[in-house]
């Protein structure tokens, strides 16, 4: 499993170590350095193992352990790894508000990062630390955070959410029947609820069928189907929709024809 970035790509391989290569300038790539000239080669994580999921975000990455923790390094200026500071790390650091690992509410199943903020997926729903100008976080656009805390997301399904996606300032959630929500920032109606606000909780997407699997870019959503349809909305600036269209915003979602 690969998450990549521009500048900075990681893999989680077999084992559950993880391994990561590119930018360094905050210790994103987990070995205990901040290197000028970032590393070419896949280079080992430090104190990461038995990893289930890792995500890169903007210069930060986070991965979800066997046992539900949850791991993150890189910079910090927004609280992003979750462990109550604004110090960059260089080494994982663990994220406070979900250690109560005999609580199955809190015990993590997938991992999410975007810029400047993190989130994951728990049995009561997605939780999302970090930046918060357009409510990605699940408080009100630009409300204080206090650092301590993973916030729940209104609307992201508790125990029916399956999947997690976050990158920008948005991120969405895949329920088990099949429904898309989103929340956060919306200038490219990357929400799909006919709006261009940004919202703090999470709404279905209007007009998005009944998905199997989703993923989100820096401005956009394309979800995939049982039936290997796949639809997509949000920004299109550089047609990355695939729709064959030159229109920069799909307020809700199109089928790819082409496919």
């Amino acid at each position: 499993i690969i998450s990549r970035k521009p500048r900075t790509s990681c893999a989680r391989v077999s084992s559950g170590s993880v391994y990561c290569w590119g930018e360094n300038t905050y210790g994103q790539i987990g070995n205990a350095t901040v290197l000028a000239s970032p590393p070419t080669r896949p280079t080992l994580v430090m104190d990461i193992a038995n990893a289930t999921s890792v995500r890169v975000g903007s210069d930060h990455s986070c991965a979800v352990r066997m046992d539900g923790s949850v791991n993150c390094w890189g910079n910090n200026t927004s609280r992003q790894l979750g462990d109550g500071t604004e110090t960059a790390r260089s080494v994982p650091t663990r994220v406070i508000g979900l250690a109560d690992l005999t609580d199955s509410t809190m015990r993590s199943t997938a991992v999410a990062a975007g810029v400047d903020f993190s989130c994951v997926l728990t049995s009561s729903g997605a939780r999302c630390w970090g930046a918060n100008g357009s409510g990605q976080i699940g408080l009100a656009a630009g409300a204080v955070w206090d650092g301590m805390v993973p916030t729940l997301v209104s609307g992201t399904g508790g125990s029916t959410a399956l999947s997690i996606g976050a990158l920008g300032c948005f991120g969405c959630v895949l329920g088990a029947g099949g429904v898309t929500s989103c929340w956060g920032c919306n200038t490219e109606s990357q929400l799909a609820d006919g709006t261009t606000t940004a919202r703090a909780a999470a709404m279905p997407a209007t007009g998005a069928p009944s998905a199997a699997a989703i993923t989100v870019g820096q401005t956009h959503v394309c979800a995939l189907t049982s039936g290997g349809e796949v639809w997509c909305w949000g920004g299109n600036a550089s047609g990355q929709l695939g729709v064959g269209s030159s229109l920069p915003t799909f307020s809700t979602p199109i089928q790819l024809t082409d496919l």
